[in-house]
């Protein structure tokens, strides 16, 4: 399958007139000769590239993609900084424009072929691609609160199904240590549990055999043994 555009991660948000503006400063005409890369490509590899804010937004292992690891400390504390805004969902389309691509569901995730830890100088390669004039619908819905509430949704529900993933780990993790301990696993054990319960509801007392004893049975529990008949049959004792 192949990776969602940026844009599509950025999942439609309208941007800010600042984030416009400040995008239309950011912008250059496509070229293949162009020999300084665009202020916006030049700004988002060094907070990239900044060791300090690690914890926030940083090279891969690798060095291939970025991560954007809290989008709402990136958006609220590290925009500002480099651009005249704290709009992720514009920052995020800038990133399409400049054909970035997320690479995973998982988290906010980033590659281009020619955005790499250690290799600035493949910036000047990287072309904005040409968009259609659709600015003005940006400047007729300035909703940015409605953008950050629609942000802070994805963000949250991707919290929680880390959270969920890894709570499913631990519960496979703690039941092979079980195992590994007793010899059974927890299903086995439950399942003896839950039998022993059910043969104990239905075990009975003397006194309650006795009462639901049948006749048939009581009959014959309290008959005296029969009289030897035939060739086992003792002597009759005479009379007088």
């Amino acid at each position: 399958m192949e990776p969602e555009t940026a844009e599509q991660a950025a999942n439609g948000a309208e941007p800010t007139v600042e984030a416009v503006v400040e995008e239309n400063k950011e912008s250059e005409p496509s070229s293949s000769t162009r020999s300084v890369p665009a202020p916006f490509l030049n700004k988002t590899y060094e907070l990239v590239d900044d060791e300090e804010t690690n914890d926030i937004v940083s090279w891969s292992e690798e060095g291939n993609t970025f991560v954007v690891w809290n989008a709402n400390v990136f958006a609220k504390d590290i925009l500002p900084k480099y651009f005249k805004h704290n709009n992720f969902a514009s920052f995020v389309r800038q990133l399409n424009t400049y054909g970035f691509r997320k690479t995973t569901q998982q988290r906010w995730e980033f590659s281009n072929d020619n955005f790499k830890r250690g290799k600035k100088d493949l910036l000047k390669s990287i072309s904005r691609r040409k968009q259609p004039h659709q600015r003005l619908r940006a400047l007729e819905h300035d909703a940015p609160a409605l953008n950050l509430s629609s942000n802070y949704l994805l963000l949250e529900n991707e919290r929680l199904r880390r959270d969920n993933a890894l709570l499913i780990t631990e519960i496979s993790r703690l039941r092979q240590v079980f195992a590994a301990h007793t010899g059974r696993s927890v299903d086995q054990v439950i399942g003896s549990s839950l039998t022993a319960l059910a043969a104990a509801g239905t075990t009975t007392t003397p006194a309650t055999a006795a009462a639901t004893a049948t006749p048939a049975a009581a009959a014959t529990a309290g008959a005296a043994p029969a009289t030897a008949t035939g060739a086992n049959a003792a002597p009759a004792t005479a009379t007088a």
